[in-house]
């Protein structure tokens, strides 16, 4: 995305509000104009030379003002904005609302932050001020989702968005935009700084890859605004949403996710979706999808659960990506027959954006008919949302289950079939890990997807997590000692091994004619017992 400065206050998700009287800041009000992170968490911040959003009432005038050229100043349409002994450049204000550029000359440490409109100055809060806190910009920008990135085409040089109808190919480049690498040498905070390479360490970590960028510094056109660029690995899963994120200085910014695909174009994703509503999205558009979602949990510590549900939606590239629930965590690995480790990390950007979007729920009727091999059961619909009910343990099982509707005012009448396996079974459980030794996993039945297995392990010194994703071809894995040698020694955790059954492509018919635009059915197996590090 190339960024201007309305480009720049479209990123960062600037309202207006008619709010007037005293200026002042809310709670947690001063965040990282990127990840909305929050400044208490250990190792967090404002960084100087950053771009900062302040929330609060009263900031600014009631319709939104915007910065139109450069030089930033220190005052905009009334409003300034003291951080420290130094006055921040505004980026926009509104009421609720202002973005400022932290200078770079303000010293790590606490420091009072004040807001001032028509010479009337908010009481001040204190935030942390750091060397370095960085955090990326996504799409919707509120901190999480899909990044605000780029890829460069090598055949023409044509830049291009990313989204879920434009993805990067393995082995190509990506840009990504955020703010918080700290100071540069010799940059200016009010006028595009050229290109200045920061002198901290970072990293990108991407579906389980950790990787050092080409560049990590100032984006040349733009103030307070940095840029990370690297190459995709040439052998990473496709998928729409790999988790990605970049350790700045030893802290971890925000989650974010980028879209992968082996011939670029759409990516592939769980609900099928075209081409044509990929796009629809990526524009800020709507489409309409139906979910199936089962599981049968089974632990000897007392987690067991059944349970159905179907819904469906009507859905933006938001709402879309979190009722996927991707994978959140840019360390997990996603390749199969492959192993992570996952220590906790006091250091991570904890966000506070609020979610910009929910599904809006339609109708299929006053309940939706579930029908087993030996058990049937209506499932009423909560009120505004979805149908589901829990099931007696042991009833979910195998066999063909069919969910079927009279249809409803969005949705039309409709009956779905899906054969389900035998559930997963962990046929070699054990309660002692000897750290010195490798660990064998075995599982029988199930279905034919890969089994997602997590030991975890913490004593009063430290939590960690072994995280491994076998082939769908194999019964068994053994972690390496070396990675099992990383869980806490005399720590007490258990193991998880977890499948989910996938289908997509299944038509659901609307009231009003046509198809959904998308499907998916997803039935998770788990099972889970407790162990003990020698």
């Amino acid at each position: 995305m190339r960024f201007s400065l309305k480009a720049l206050a479209f990123v960062l998700g600037a309202s207006a509000s008619p709010l007037a009287g005293q200026p002042a800041i809310n709670p947690q009000g001063v965040t990282n104009a990127a990840s909305y992170s929050i400044l208490l968490a250990n190792a967090g911040g404002l960084a100087p030379g950053s771009i900062m959003v302040i929330f609060g009432s009263g900031l600014g005038p009631a319709t939104l003002q915007s910065a139109s050229a450069y030089p930033l100043s220190t005052e905009l349409a009334g409003t300034r904005v003291q951080i420290g002994n130094a006055s921040a450049y505004i980026v926009y204000a509104s009421a609720t609302q202002v973005a400022a550029i932290v200078p770079s000359t303000v010293q790590p440490g606490p420091q009072q932050v004040t807001v001032t409109f028509q010479n009337r100055t908010s009481p001040p809060v204190s935030v942390a001020v750091t060397r370095t806190d960085f955090g990326i910009f996504t799409r919707n920008a509120a901190g999480y989702g899909q990044a605000a990135a780029q890829t460069v085409l090598p055949s023409n040089g044509e830049v291009r968005t990313l989204g879920l109808a434009t993805s990067v190919r393995p082995g190509e480049p990506v840009v990504l935009y955020g703010t918080g690498l700290g100071a540069i040498a010799g940059a200016p905070d009010d006028r595009p700084p050229g290109v200045g390479r920061t002198s901290v360490p970072v990293q990108v970590v991407i579906g389980g890859r950790v990787l050092t960028p080409d560049y990590a510094g100032r984006s040349p056109g733009f103030a307070g605004l940095d840029q990370i660029n690297f190459i995709v690995p040439a052998d990473l899963a496709a998928g729409c949403y790999v988790a990605l994120a970049v350790r700045a200085n030893g802290r971890l910014s925000n989650a974010v996710s980028v879209p992968v695909a082996q011939a670029g174009g759409i990516c592939p994703h769980p609900f099928q979706i075209s081409e044509q509503a990929a796009a629809r999205l990526d524009a800020g558009g709507g489409i309409t999808i139906a979910q199936v979602l089962g599981e049968r949990r089974s632990s000897e510590i007392g987690l067991a659960g059944e349970g159905a549900g179907i819904g469906f939606a009507e859905v933006n590239a938001n709402s879309l990506e979190i009722t996927v629930d991707p994978r959140a965590d840019p360390y997990e690995t996603a390749e199969p027959g492959t192993c992570a480790v996952q220590v906790f990390d006091n250091d991570r950007t904890v966000i506070t954006g609020p979610s910009v979007s929910r599904p809006k729920f339609l109708d299929a009727g006053a309940v939706v008919r579930l029908t087993g091999p030996s058990y049937s059961v209506d499932l009423p619909r909560t009120p505004g949302s979805t149908y589901g009910t829990n099931l007696p343990n042991g009833t979910f099982g195998t066999g063909v289950w069919t969910f079927s509707s009279s249809g409803g005012a969005d949705i039309a009448a409709f009956q779905l079939a899906a054969e389900l396996p035998e559930a997963l079974s962990w046929t070699n459980r054990q309660d002692i890990i000897d750290p010195k030794q490798p660990l064998l996993i075995e599982w029988s039945n199930g279905g034919a997807a890969p089994v997602n297995i997590v030991v975890t392990a913490s004593n009063s010194g430290g939590f960690a997590s072994v995280i491994c994703t076998s082939r769908i071809e194999d019964r068994t894995i053994t972690i390496p000692a070396a990675l099992i040698s990383m869980l806490p020694s005399g720590g007490s955790g258990g193991i998880i091994l977890t499948q989910a059954v996938t289908n997509t492509g299944f038509a659901v018919p609307l009231t009003g004619g046509g198809m959904v635009d998308g499907s998916l059915l997803r039935i998770i197996y788990q099972t889970s017992g407790s162990i003990r590090v020698q």
